[in-house]
């Protein structure tokens, strides 16, 4: 269990003690974040890396969802098997599908270039996730 961190928002109680001090959440909001300037910018720097993977998990379920109805329904919680069985199926047929449309990669790489050329200079809403208070 050496050298990961967990990036999740909800964990299952009897796997805590497992993975006491290795989950790591974003930085909440207008919350202070003390330190030199080097200890700032590397917690800032972490936190954008964290939630872009956040981001990017959920953007994976979502398309698994979306493409496998089957997947917003309970699964039977008697057979561990079974339900192995159907997300590995469906991760399978999901990264076929993502395989078969790499003809878009172009567009999806170049997509911010674009379009959105100058969203990160004009985002307004960033500057209230958190802040620094340099020492």
């Amino acid at each position: 269990m050496d050298g990961y961190v967990s990036i999740l928002l909800v964990v299952f109680f009897a796997f805590l003690q497992k993975i006491e001090g290795r989950i790591r959440a974003p930085i909440k909001t207008g919350q202070a974040i003390r330190g030199t300037t080097a200890q700032i910018e590397e917690k800032l720097a972490f936190d954008r890396d964290l939630l872009s993977y956040r981001q990017t998990a959920e953007w994976g379920m979502r398309a698994l969802q979306g493409s496998f109805g089957r997947l917003r329904l309970p699964l039977s919680i008697g057979d561990a098997k079974e339900r192995g069985d159907l997300m590995e199926m469906c991760v399978r047929l999901h990264n076929l599908r993502t395989q078969r449309s790499k003809e878009d990669e172009e567009i999806w790489t170049n997509f911010e270039n674009m379009l959105f050329s100058e969203q990160r200079r004009h985002d307004r809403v960033s500057r209230f996730h958190n802040f620094a208070e340099y020492q």
